[in-house]
């Protein structure tokens, strides 16, 4: 492949595998911020029927039957709003599980290009500094681009 030259296999398997998990990490992270979303508009559904259904409680003229019908919907509302928030802790675990596997990647990665290719150096945080070395860029994003988003 020659976007990756002089990469051989194994580090462009490497390559190949941190753009997979940059990529998803992006989505899970789209994905918990569109589900805070949800969980908020719920929030809200069901503090509009909690008020509604506490006014009908307290209101004498109040039917039995829409008191039920009330107290139905925001059973099901609360439901609602239980399943958005193990969604999200799922979400959440599921990004952290990715996260530390880029972060396997990338060690394995720094092995590499210390073992193969003298240049470069590492970052503040102990990564290693992929810019300096030769293909790099080129091959990582040939892999982080044909990716769906």
């Amino acid at each position: 492949m020659s976007d990756c030259y002089p990469i051989d296999f194994d580090g462009i398997t490497l390559i190949e595998s941190l753009a997979k998990g940059v990529r998803r990490l992006e989505r899970l992270l789209q994905d918990t911020s569109e589900k805070k979303t949800e969980i908020k508009d719920q929030v809200e559904v069901v503090s509009k029927l909690k008020e509604k259904f506490d006014h009908l409680k307290s209101d004498p003229s109040s039917s039995k039957s829409e008191m039920v019908k009330l107290k139905s919907k925001l059973v099901g509302s609360i439901g609602i709003f239980k399943s958005l928030k193990r969604q999200m802790k799922e979400l959440i675990k599921e990004y952290s599980h990715t996260n530390q596997q880029n972060v396997q990647t990338r060690a394995m990665l720094g092995d590499y290009f210390t073992k193969h290719h003298s240049v470069g150096s590492t970052n503040s945080d102990g990564t290693i500094n992929t810019e300096p070395y030769p293909g790099f860029k080129k091959c990582f994003d040939h892999f982080y681009y044909r990716l769906p988003q």
